[in-house]
């Protein structure tokens, strides 16, 4: 969402539609992912970018929604921090401190219940910090993220939707229909409640579990 258009991607194809958000269709553009499986998407407002993350080997891709080209590919940690290979799965953009949050789980999302978010330079794709947090647990793999500008807090996707702090404590969760792989906050910016998006595509969810 980047103020006024909702971008949605195909997993496989790489093809981007443009909808408001009564969901009439304005036009799309393929930029196929850089490896074999798109998913989540983000907004980097301070760039005027589309960003997405790619499953595994993990990539995070930067297009112009102008042209519809790939600006520039960055790879994203294959193996660590507790994982055999690192699957990537949510994005979100931190419009305050100029950050990329991504999470991952290992690379089919089926051998572990575990999810883990790290941080990264949007400008470079090299990695910030450390561990942001992790979660663990039955269902607890994290799917599509969306930042909340707003509370300064994360929604985190999945078999259910959690709303969280930066530190992961949690302050509301809520059930989903399907696995969230998609997840995006349209923030208002008059009085009126926010809206929260999800992407819970059954053939994506059932995707990862044969690939595993």
């Amino acid at each position: 969402w980047d103020g006024s258009i909702l971008y949605s991607s195909e997993a496989f194809s790489g093809k981007i539609d443009r909808r408001l958000l009564d969901g009439t269709f304005l036009s799309s553009f393929t930029v196929a992912p850089s490896t074999n499986f798109g998913e989540d998407m983000a907004w980097d407002s301070t760039r005027n970018r589309l960003l997405r993350v790619n499953h595994f080997p993990a990539t995070l891709d930067r297009i112009n929604p102008v042209t519809g080209l790939l600006d520039m590919s960055f790879a994203l940690p294959l193996t660590g921090f507790g994982f055999t290979n690192l699957g990537a799965i949510g994005l979100a953009y931190d419009s305050r401190r100029d950050l990329l949050y991504v999470s991952f789980c290992e690379a089919g999302c089926a051998s572990t219940s575990v999810g883990t978010i790290l941080q990264f330079d949007p400008s470079t794709g090299n990695q910030v910090g450390g561990v942001l947090f992790s979660v663990s647990g039955a269902n607890s793999f994290i799917g599509g993220l969306a930042y909340d500008a707003i509370g300064d807090t994360l929604w985190l996707g999945g078999v259910d939707v959690r709303h969280t702090t930066l530190a992961g404590a949690p302050i509301s969760s809520f059930a989903s229909t399907y696995f969230s792989d998609g997840l995006e906050l349209i923030q208002s910016r008059v009085p009126e409640p926010n809206a929260l998006l999800l992407s819970g595509l059954v053939g994506i969810a059932l995707w990862l579990r044969r690939r595993a």
